[in-house]
């Protein structure tokens, strides 16, 4: 992140900029902020600042809200509508968000802005959307390798989530994800060799969920599908490495997606 000498490498950027610079910073970071506030008091040149951010201040230039972006840059001022983008998350509303800046900037329309939003692809096995298949909305979150990541794929959805996790065991600290299940999960399906471990993470914490516990990933998707009420989430996002029963990730979320489609047919030719 920006709070690290990296960061503080970055931010030196800025004394090499002047008022025909812009710089776009995002004022959800509270590091970012109180950085920019402190520079601007002391560098007698400074760049256009250019802010965006989930939590708008009064002079933030762009901003969500209600499935659309809204901008106020120089004289250009709109909104983009993001209501079918494939990217999910409120980290991926930040990354849009940062995005739609420089395209303003460089006078590209609205119109090409949303399509080119609406069409991006987003990388496989990055809570990768796969589709609404029997009535349950899947992800294949298979990139997410730690606990971190995994707080982060499943913070923006409500309390319906299907969750299959576990994988090699790197003597990873799991008790913060923990708390974050416990408000969002409403079945835990744990695979590979952590299961056990965060097994009895879980039933020592405060949950309100079942666990089911596999041997497979084919198994954990059957259970899954089984499990998993209508409309609501089927995620794999392991929160672990994959090479306790994968070569790596992108083997063990081809063969969830494989699985899935799987699920897909067999449904659909049952209920023809």
């Amino acid at each position: 992140g920006l709070n690290s000498p990296f960061g503080e490498l970055k931010l030196k950027l800025l004394a090499n900029q002047n008022e025909d610079d812009w710089s776009i910073v995002n004022i959800d970071d509270q590091y970012i902020n109180k950085k920019i506030k402190a520079i601007s008091r002391r560098q007698n040149q400074l760049p256009e600042f250019i802010k965006f951010g989930l939590e708008p201040e009064d002079d933030t230039n762009i901003f969500y809200k209600d499935n659309y972006i809204y901008y106020q840059i120089e004289r250009s001022k709109g909104k983009i509508n993001i209501e079918n983008t494939p990217l999910k998350g409120k980290h991926n509303i930040s990354n849009i968000m940062a995005s739609i800046a420089p395209a303003i900037l460089m006078n590209i329309n609205e119109k090409n802005i949303e399509k080119s939003i609406k069409n991006f692809k987003p990388l496989d096995h990055r809570l990768e959307y796969l589709g609404y298949i029997n009535n349950i909305r899947c992800f294949n979150d298979s990139k997410s390798t730690n606990p971190d990541a995994t707080m982060v794929a499943i913070n923006d959805f409500g309390k319906e989530i299907t969750l299959i996790m576990g994988g090699k065991d790197k003597d990873m600290d799991f008790s913060e994800l923990i708390s974050v299940l416990n408000k969002k999960v409403k079945n835990l399906i744990l695979i590979g060799e952590t299961a056990p471990r965060i097994y009895n993470q879980v039933i020592g914490s405060s949950y309100d969920y079942k666990i089911y516990k596999c041997s497979t990933l084919e198994a954990a998707v059957k259970k899954g599908f089984k499990v998993a009420g209508p409309g609501e989430v089927l995620m794999l996002s392991p929160a672990c490495a994959s090479m306790d029963m994968f070569k790596d990730y992108k083997e063990r979320g081809n063969r969830f997606k494989s699985l899935v489609i799987s699920e897909k047919i067999r449904y659909h030719g049952k209920n023809k």
